[in-house]
């Protein structure tokens, strides 16, 4: 989290692969004056004045290329495409990208190897001569390069296949696969790669997050609307049946769950709202009043109502009352919910196998509790 002085505060394990106790919350050292705080796959990102910062795992390259095993303990400038410091961008599912000042965006790292056409990516038409090859994962990468069709964009999300951007105009493009409808637009060729192109009907958007497979915008009028993979339930509607059974299964065919929705969905029984999270399995929205509301995968008490059951619509969060922030896991099933009060009170709720409720003990919580240590 990022507190008013500007300092950077984590907790939870130190390193991914590596056996370290769950720490408590410290300050990140040598990181003065941040703005923002992203992280995913465990890397983290913070932008500052004087740029982007990067630390953490680097299995992806999410760091630095090419992909190591190699764990950045310290903030590392993030360099663009363009040999500048990147002043802001995103993590995503085993990559990252950066947005120029232009506002062309810069991505590397893996690649979708899923994508059948070799040359086709989430990130654009990438010629097999020049993709790398993560050294311990074997699939595709790229080292930072321009991804086409997206200049004038002012914010970037991606997941595992697709890419979308905020585009100045406050409309949203799409590209990469559309296997589980994350383009937010009708493709009649699902296995194909998709040049990037408009989320149709979708305007007055102010801000764009995405999980695996899955979309969701917030716009001007606190509206969130959604699309793509409803397999965690992030789509928010009560008519399941209505949805597309998907036609390559996570699990297989006879999967409820397993359904998609190709253009965006308003999110049901949600009022106004000012700020959303979408994580892995379970999305979050900040009202205009300050409450929180989530919906999704419940598996380990995330949502934060006091029980484990899964919410196709939202379901408002117990002791979530005049929240500034809220933070979703980017991590499986059983993951964990984290909301910023006023004061710099911090208090979290679900899965703490490796501490990331901020306090000792790797039971899950199904309520709020507070972040132990901070001051």
């Amino acid at each position: 989290m990022v507190r008013r002085d500007g300092t950077v505060w984590c907790w939870g394990r130190d390193a991914i692969g590596m056996d370290r106790d769950a720490a408590g919350p410290a300050p990140v050292i040598g990181l003065t004056g941040a703005l923002r705080v992203f992280a995913h796959d465990g890397a983290t990102c913070a932008t500052t004045p004087r740029g982007l910062v990067c630390w953490g795992d680097n299995l992806f390259g999410q760091v630095r290329m090419p992909p190591t095993l190699d764990y950045h303990g310290q903030p590392e400038p993030r360099i663009g495409a363009d040999g500048q410091l990147a002043t802001t961008g995103a993590l995503g599912p085993q990559g990252a990208c950066v947005i120029r000042n232009d506002g062309g965006v810069a991505c590397w790292g893996e690649i979708g190897s899923g994508m059948d056409v070799e040359e086709a990516t989430r990130f654009g038409v990438i010629p097999v001569a020049e993709q790398g090859k993560n050294p311990i994962s074997g699939r595709r990468t790229t080292t930072a390069r321009r991804v086409p069709g997206i200049d004038g964009a002012v914010q970037v999300a991606f997941g595992i296949e697709h890419l979308c951007a905020l585009m100045a105009d406050r409309t949203v493009t799409c590209m990469g696969s559309n296997r589980a409808g994350q383009l937010g637009r009708v493709e009649h060729d699902l296995l194909a790669f998709h040049p990037a192109g408009p989320v149709a009907g979708l305007r007055e958007v102010v801000q764009l997050e995405a999980g695996l497979a899955a979309t969701c915008a917030r716009t001007a009028s606190g509206e969130v609307w959604c699309w793509g993979s409803n397999y965690f339930g992030h789509l928010g509607v009560r008519d399941v049946d209505k949805l597309i059974p998907r036609l390559v299964f996570v699990t297989s065919p006879d999967d409820p769950d397993d359904r998609y929705w190709p253009r965006p969905l308003r999110v049901e029984g949600l009022p106004p709202v000012r700020l959303i999270s979408v994580g892995a399995t379970h999305a979050c929205a900040i009202t205009q009043e300050g409450a929180v509301y989530c919906w999704g995968s419940n598996a380990a008490g995330q949502l934060g109502d006091g029980t484990t059951v899964r919410r196709a619509l939202p379901v408002q969060m117990k002791g979530g009352d005049h929240a500034i922030d809220v933070a979703t896991s980017t991590y499986g099933p059983e993951s964990h919910t984290c909301v910023l009060f006023e004061g710099d009170r911090v208090q979290c709720v679900g899965r703490n196998e490796s501490g990331q409720l901020g306090h000792p003990g790797d039971a899950r919580a199904l309520t709020l509790g507070d972040v132990e240590g901070m001051r």
